[in-house]
């Protein structure tokens, strides 16, 4: 009995989950070795740009004695 053709399929899925497998290797490689680095430096950068804004002393707050606010509205008392 002869053998059954082999399907032309499954040599082009082992080669497309090597090509796969071999881009998301170097992608990964590419952004743990390059990118990470950059970001890392650029995230540095801006939290030592922000920290003087954090440290610097706002105005103050004006507190109850020195302003009134009077929540009720005035009495209108009627002598007899």
């Amino acid at each position: 009995m002869p053998s059954a053709p082999s399907s032309p399929v499954l040599p082009l899925l082992g080669r497309g989950l090597a090509a796969g497998g071999a881009a998301g290797l170097t992608a990964g490689l590419f952004s743990l070795l390059l990118a990470e680095p950059l970001m890392d430096r650029a995230i540095r950068a801006e939290e030592k740009r922000a920290a003087p804004r954090s440290t610097r002393t706002a105005r103050p707050r004006p507190s109850s004695t020195t302003k009134s606010c009077s929540a009720a509205p005035p009495s209108t008392a009627v002598s007899s």
